[in-house]
């Protein structure tokens, strides 16, 4: 009888299990908020990146989107499959949300524009942009591409601005590595559990929501006074892009949020230089495998709606990379006249940029596309 009860205690408890995880899966499918970011994946070499084949829809604050990956993780028109070679030639494009196109349907980026005018004259764009990619993660990424994929391309453009200083430290501590089984299957399985579990997804959103007040009160310790307060999808992506940062107490403090006046604020001039001086050190690694690969390499930069309003074309910031370029013979392209010209600044804002967004609105693509289509040569 003894061992009769004990087979009918654990037939028990392994129903019992079952059914709890069967109500739980559920619930889930029911209650769990749909994740606009599920596709943005972690990278053990390059940090993070975009999931591939992705059909889904994107949030950027209240603008919902729609949102294409092709067979490299690389934003697109499509799920479409793209070749590591090409009989054509080919750009590759390396920016950061600007260049990913956030908030835009990609047809309307520069990126998806070029990439249409680019096939009418026999010429093959691919964008690998990321949202909070800097010249750290383009030099790992290219090198990935490049070496270890081996993809092949004749160009690379580097589109690079402000908030590459700031990443640039924050990543300074990332070690690229070989993921394990082990953790590619813990992290899988995470990432499908706080999808489907609610239990987990519960538990996941308490302990998201502690970190998420904490970064927060930080933010809003440098943008209270400002009109742009960014959204709970954009504070959950900047906390994450900084998970490897080792300087908790330069990760606390608020000027450190507020990348936009390093430049042109002499008590953080230090922190800028910092930031310059890494980016620098990336580039020059891609830079050698370009050179090694006979690729050209360009490097642009462009303004955020702070430098906009300064009106400024040659400030410190671009001068400091054009410099760089002319010393390493990369092919500069300055793009702050493309928003800072004859025109009424506060017009170029609320025209070219998405409302209290550093990021362009499609007439702000627009114009990128139509500037850059000159370097576009069969």
């Amino acid at each position: 009888m003894a061992g009769k009860e004990k087979r009918l205690a654990l037939i028990s408890v392994i129903l019992f299990i079952a059914f709890f995880v069967l109500i739980d899966i559920i619930t889930g499918q029911i209650f769990i908020p749909r994740n606009y970011s599920e596709f943005r994946i972690r990278s053990a070499v390059y940090h993070h990146g975009l999931e591939k084949d992705v059909n889904s829809i994107a949030a950027w604050g209240p603008i919902l989107y729609p949102f294409y990956t092709n067979n490299l993780g690389f934003r697109d028109f499509s799920n479409r499959q793209v070749s590591l070679t090409s009989d054509k030639k080919r750009i590759l494009i390396l920016g950061d949300s600007h260049s990913e196109g956030v908030g835009i349907d990609y047809p309307f980026t520069y990126a998806g524009l070029l990439q249409e005018r680019a096939e009418k004259k026999g010429v093959e764009i691919l964008n690998a942009s990321a949202v909070s990619y800097s010249p750290r993660i383009h030099w790992l990424k290219g090198d990935y591409l490049l070496n270890t994929l081996g993809l092949e391309v004749d160009e690379i453009w580097l589109v690079i601005d402000i908030s590459d200083l700031q990443n640039e430290i924050a990543y300074a501590s990332f070690v690229p590595s070989q993921e394990s089984f082990f953790q590619r299957t813990r992290y899988k399985a995470n990432r499908f559990l706080k999808a489907n579990s609610l239990t987990w997804s519960t538990l996941d959103a308490i302990n998201r929501n502690r970190e998420f007040e904490v970064f927060n009160q930080t933010l809003l310790g440098f943008q209270k006074n400002t009109e742009q307060l960014p959204s709970r999808t954009a504070i959950e992506l900047y906390k994450e892009f900084f998970r490897h940062m080792d300087d908790e107490d330069l990760l606390r403090d608020p000027n450190f949020h507020g990348v936009s006046e390093w430049i042109y604020n002499n008590q953080l001039r230090e922190l800028a230089q910092q930031g310059l001086d890494l980016g620098m050190k990336n580039i020059k690694g891609l830079k050698e495998i370009c050179d090694e690969k006979g690729i050209n390499l360009r490097l642009s930069v462009h303004p955020w709606q702070t430098q906009v309003l300064k009106g400024d074309t040659t400030d410190y910031y671009v001068e400091t990379w054009r410099s760089f370029c002319n010393e390493n013979e990369i092919d500069f392209i300055n793009l702050f006249p493309v928003f800072i010209n004859h025109e009424n600044p506060r017009e170029i804002i609320s025209t070219c940029y998405i409302e209290g967004d550093n990021h362009w609105s499609e007439p702000g693509h627009l114009r990128v596309a139509d500037y850059l289509q000159k370097y576009i040569e069969p």
